[in-house]
């Protein structure tokens, strides 16, 4: 099996190269970078135990220290192809969001995100060395102070680090989790909005990425580069018949996104050896709902630790 993981992660390198040079005329959007996961505690040090979990019981490989960075409290740990980041918000809130790695330079990014019309701010993050990095806001994506998505430009080749982390999780089969990489990030829409609505915002920002493919139940993108898929869903049970192209107009894009980060799904090597050792850890949440997307799956929750709500899923294989 981890020889054919092995295969999966060369050619994930290889095309990782060739996407954006494919459509250097119009690419935006490389892949999924990170996910930010906010804390729902008033301690910092709650959120550090937290991250000790990721990093010393479950083993991931640290993306970056838990530290103060420009005034923000985070670290990020690799689950292979992405990144999670733990963040202190500073309140009892919830926050999540989702960080798109972008395919150029910065002057280049703005330029293509104005000429689709998708307002943005650019702000660059000195942070600590190498942690420099250059953001740009999507709030036509984004939904206050519940969800943002933003493009995230580090001032080094992030994917070369990506590469790195995610073979050192390989070789490490995983970890005690035998996690192998991230397959599915989701997005929760509704109630005053619709997940066909909000697929055709974010298809603006990911073009010329293929539509999205929709069924009954969600709009999957699964042509990024490299990375996670992105899902959108409704919060109700299913999506009503959908396509991209069906009826109205893309409408005005500044009025942001009835969204919120809906959960995060893991490939593992074995479902029950993942079960045992959240089990052994109390570390082990409420299974998925029947009938939902995730039915099978198991989830890993650090709720009791001050983190996001956001679910964890591992699937197998």
């Amino acid at each position: 099996m981890i020889s054919v993981i092995w295969l999966l992660f060369i050619f994930g390198c290889v095309q990782a190269q060739f996407l954006c040079s494919q459509f250097n005329d119009t690419a935006i959007v490389r892949q999924i970078d990170h996910v930010p996961l906010g804390a729902v505690t008033n301690s910092s040090k709650t959120l550090k135990t937290a991250f000790a979990i990721f990093t010393n019981v479950l083993h991931f490989p640290i993306a970056w220290d838990f530290l103060n960075y420009e005034g923000t409290v985070k670290g990020g740990v690799s689950v292979g192809n992405v990144n999670l980041e733990l963040f202190y918000t500073g309140t009892s809130k919830g926050f999540a969001g989702l960080a798109f790695d972008p395919c150029f330079e910065n002057n280049l990014t703005m330029s293509r995100l104005q000429n689709r019309g998708i307002p943005s701010e650019m702000n660059h993050h000195s942070g600590i060395i190498p942690q420099g990095y250059t953001t740009f806001s999507l709030p036509s994506l984004s939904n206050g102070d519940l969800f943002a998505a933003f493009l995230c430009k580090y001032d080094f080749f992030e994917s070369e680090r990506r590469e790195t982390l995610w073979k050192r999780l390989l070789d490490a089969k995983g970890g005690p989790l035998g996690v192998l990489f991230a397959f599915e990030i989701s997005l929760l829409v509704g109630p005053t909005s619709s997940a066909i609505a909000q697929a055709k915002r974010y298809q603006q920002l990911l073009s010329p990425l293929s539509n999205p493919d929709c069924t009954t139940q969600a709009c999957v993108w699964s042509s990024f580069e490299g990375g996670p898929s992105l899902v959108i869903m409704n919060k109700t049970a299913h999506l009503q018949s959908m396509s991209p192209q069906t009826n109205s107009s893309q409408g005005e894009l500044a009025d942001g996104c009835d969204c919120e980060l809906g959960s995060v799904a893991l490939k593992v090597l074995s479902l029950n050896q993942a079960e045992s050792y959240l089990q052994k850890y109390n570390l082990l949440g409420p299974p998925p709902e029947k009938g939902s997307r995730y039915e099978g799956c198991v989830t890993l929750s650090l709720e009791s630790y001050g983190t996001s709500t956001v679910p964890i899923y591992l699937c197998q294989i």
